[in-house]
């Protein structure tokens, strides 16, 4: 089986360099820009046609013609894809990109890396200084195990430059291993993951770990630094990138900390209990907007669900109006007075203590191994 697999690495590139990539990022964003602009226009779009107009555009501004060609039709390609996607329903409207925000280009081919380690591409006489935080290997003298797709060189708002290197990775089959265990995950905003296994004892259980609240102070002092500052000035472009570094920060906590718990959810068990929240509804409470981002619950269902393929889980999502927090496992009752601040609860029927998060993770497992074809309902 063959899956997909990006790996990013960092770069050090030299002044030279930087202004090599500024040009590219220019060029690619202005090519996308345009193609985008056309499409708003005319509300017709034909990858190949497209492409086709690039000749023009370079005859009509000569600055285009520096770049590697295929880096301009890779802004096409993406532009296609982004519209693609808009038109299935899985995006929204393709937007401008903005120069202060990340920018990147693709090379497709012709890249090479030397015995020195440094990378190379088209139209840059110099190598690249790669930080190789993974071993590498030997294929067609890239010094990379794996088939390249291609590459993609990138700078971030804090400034970092990134090269990532889209693989095609064979993998064995996942095999179902029955004496693995089940889990039923709820997840929150007071504890990230609680989850039980299939005897109903508790198997993981993640505070949230709430990385913007704890970045809150430093992100909103350097806020108010950056409002005093005027607008391009050299003080201003210092401060903008430290809060830049203090959001980047945050953001790879959180897919730190993502990356981890599903990793472990997917290795260790065989069937893996999901719920589905409305994410996008529960941001529009103002009250818990802040809360829900900070969590990134959709991140770790969606690195769940990858692995899952992965490695060879089964990854199953309750629907979304299955109460699980307010059913009672023993008699099956509804408490429809339960609130949000009740975080455990005794059931008025038959008396059954339950506490919240346990009771809702349990529900969840119950819920999967019914939605599985031919599985037997589990009991605590």
């Amino acid at each position: 089986m063959q899956i997909h697999k990006a790996y990013k690495f960092r770069i050090y590139p030299n002044p030279e360099q930087e202004q090599f990539f500024a040009h590219h990022f220019g060029c690619v964003r202005f090519v996308y820009n345009r193609m985008l602009a056309l499409f708003k226009e005319t509300r017709q779009f034909s990858k190949n046609q497209y492409k086709v107009m690039l000749p023009d555009l370079k005859r009509q501004f000569e600055w285009l013609k520096y770049p590697n060609s295929q880096s301009l039709q890779s802004a096409v390609d993406n532009l296609a894809a982004a519209i693609e996607r808009w038109r299935k329903g899985l995006g929204g409207f393709p937007v401008f990109k903005k120069k202060h925000l990340k920018s990147s280009f693709e090379v497709p081919q012709n890249w090479w890396v030397d015995d020195d380690g440094r990378l190379h591409i088209p139209k840059l006489d110099s190598g690249i200084k790669v930080v190789w935080h993974r071993p590498l290997g030997e294929h067609n003298k890239q010094r990379y195990p794996f088939k390249v797709n291609y590459i993609a060189i990138s700078r971030s708002p804090s400034g970092k430059y990134w090269a990532s290197f889209s693989c095609g990775v064979e993998v064995p089959e996942p095999v179902l291993n029955p004496a693995q265990d089940m889990a039923g995950i709820d997840s929150g905003l007071k504890d990230l993951v609680v989850g039980v296994n299939q005897q109903g004892q508790v198997k993981y259980q993640v505070a949230a770990p709430r990385h913007f609240r704890r970045s809150e102070a430093r992100i909103s002092r350097l806020n108010q630094v950056l409002a005093s500052k005027q607008k391009g000035s050299s003080n201003w472009r210092k401060v903008k990138r430290k809060l830049a570094i203090a959001h980047e920060r945050v953001a790879f906590r959180r897919a730190d900390l993502a990356h981890k718990i599903s990793y472990q959810l997917t290795q260790e068990n065989q069937l893996v209990g999901l719920e589905t929240l409305n994410v996008q509804g529960m941001l529009r409470n103002h009250c818990l907007a802040k809360s829900v981002s900070d969590a990134a619950i959709r991140a770790l269902h969606t690195f769940t669900v990858y692995k899952g393929e992965w490695y060879g889980a089964v990854v199953q999502f309750i629907e979304r109006w299955f109460p699980s927090t307010k059913l009672c496992w023993d008699c099956g009752s509804l408490n429809d007075n339960l609130t949000l601040s009740d975080r455990e609860w005794v059931c008025p029927p038959c008396g059954r203590h339950h506490v919240r998060d346990v009771t809702a993770a349990w529900n969840i497992l119950q819920e999967a191994v019914r939605l599985l074809p031919g599985s037997p309902e589990q009991s605590p």
